[in-house]
């Protein structure tokens, strides 16, 4: 039986006979490093290959908002916008189809018993400020969601009604966000009578 560090791959050390050019421990450094043949590394011997971005959509017909690399600092020809190298932190705004969306559900409830685990585990612990801010945020955005729905509830909404209040939610997180830390003393206090309780 092999013990963990035996199984480990072991570093490719500059040997002129194994690697006369030191093309191995090139590749090997770029592999750890993440990065292989200018694109983003995925797992070993796969290569993710990194797009510019213009700022049309996915939906548009010319471009589909993804350009080579080698366009970055060119002008998009549908939309005239600058070719800009993607950023790491870019959020994902594509909105999922109800297709992903039910796979999703599929999925979730697979691992629901997981997921209960995790939950129960999660009780057990008392709430750090992480978890509080978290709640408190969802707890503010649940509010101003009622509001906007004039007193429905999400269940009563269609889906494109739904999509478009959180949408609006989207455009109104500054002042969530001040709500969520007016409400963070009663979420904090709610945490406290819960672990109480027990």
């Amino acid at each position: 039986m092999f013990t963990f560090k035996e199984l480990m791959a072991a570093p490719i050390e500059q040997d002129e006979n194994i690697d006369p050019d030191g093309y191995l421990q090139y590749r090997a450094q770029k592999r750890r490093r993440g990065v292989v043949g200018g694109t983003i590394g995925g797992p070993v011997g796969e290569a993710v290959e990194q797009k510019a971005v213009c700022g049309c959509g996915p939906d548009c017909e010319h471009c589909g908002g993804k350009h080579p690399m080698s366009d970055i600092g060119e002008e998009c020809e549908c939309c005239g916008n600058e070719i800009k190298a993607p950023t790491n932190e870019e959020t994902v705004t594509e909105v999922l189809s109800t297709q992903t969306r039910l796979a999703k559900s599929r999925q979730m409830k697979r691992y629901k018993t997981r997921v209960a685990i995790g939950r129960k585990k999660a009780l057990q612990r008392t709430a750090n400020k992480a978890v509080i801010d978290n709640r408190s945020m969802k707890q503010a955005r649940a509010k101003m969601f009622k509001k906007l729905s004039k007193g429905k509830s999400r269940d009563e909404l269609s889906p494109q009604r739904r999509a478009e209040i959180e949408k609006r939610l989207d455009k109104m997180k500054p002042r969530i966000q001040r709500m969520a830390i007016k409400l963070r003393p009663h979420t904090r206090e709610l945490e406290k009578q819960r672990k109480r309780a027990k």
